[in-house]
């Protein structure tokens, strides 16, 4: 029968303890201590518009879009390495600088993001987002005549319609934070968003599908809080 030795035992206690020691070490330095679980985010945004020759065309004759200011309300959840959020966003570009008229922006959104790393120096949770839209512009009167010929309503409508642009498409950003407390962080990220417009809305009319459909590029800079209640 094998003699039973106390010592083997003390030393194998004493690596496990060890062990575990190191190995919450790790844990604690790595991805578990940013935030997790249920996410709220609000922001503020500065928004710039580029549309294409058929999209500008419609507006040509009240201005050309520019830059403009909108808010945005986002609701997700965020594991350790990746998360997902839907959104509701608002806001409004300006036809020309000199002038007050705007269009107006809704956009709905559905993003996937990828967490890079725990931190860059001051910055919690770098992470890259890509994902849809659907985004609707315009809500301004334009005349009749700057309509595509294949979207033109009947003439007992006016000569002016109050009309927007509807479409899909992809966004891009990037964004980071800076932890305000345990559960709060303020946040900032740069966006872009893609969107191919293939609806003509005219109120009083109805939805009118575009044979060539027009394009816009709008670059976003957005800054915001995001909430982590439980």
């Amino acid at each position: 029968m094998r003699r039973f030795r106390p010592q083997a035992v003390a030393a194998l206690l004493l690596l496990v303890v060890t062990s575990e020691g190191a190995a919450q070490r790790i844990v604690g330095s790595g991805d578990s201590s940013r935030p997790v679980g249920f996410r709220v985010e609000a922001e503020l945004s500065g928004n710039a518009a580029r549309l294409d020759r058929e999209a500008k065309a419609i507006y040509s004759s009240i201005g050309s879009p520019s830059f403009g200011l909108g808010y945005g309300l986002r609701l997700g959840y965020d594991g350790e390495r990746v998360g997902i959020g839907l959104g509701l966003e608002l806001g409004a570009v300006a036809l020309n600088v000199a002038e007050r008229e705007g269009m107006a922006l809704l956009s709905f959104v559905v993003l996937g993001r990828w967490r890079l790393a725990p931190s860059w120096g001051p910055l919690r949770s770098p992470e890259l987002s890509v994902g849809f839209v659907r985004q609707g512009t315009g809500s301004v009167a334009v005349p009749i005549a700057d309509l595509p010929p294949d979207a033109t309503p009947p003439p007992s409508l006016g000569n002016r319609v109050e009309t927007s642009l509807l479409g899909n498409g992809l966004r891009l950003g990037f964004g980071a934070g800076r932890e305000l407390g345990e559960t709060i962080m303020l946040t900032g990220n740069v966006s872009a968003d893609l969107i191919r417009y293939n609806t003509i809305s005219v109120a009083g009319y109805g939805d009118l599908s575009r044979s060539e459909p027009g394009l816009s590029f709008m670059p976003k800079l957005a800054v915001g809080f995001a909430w982590w209640p439980f």
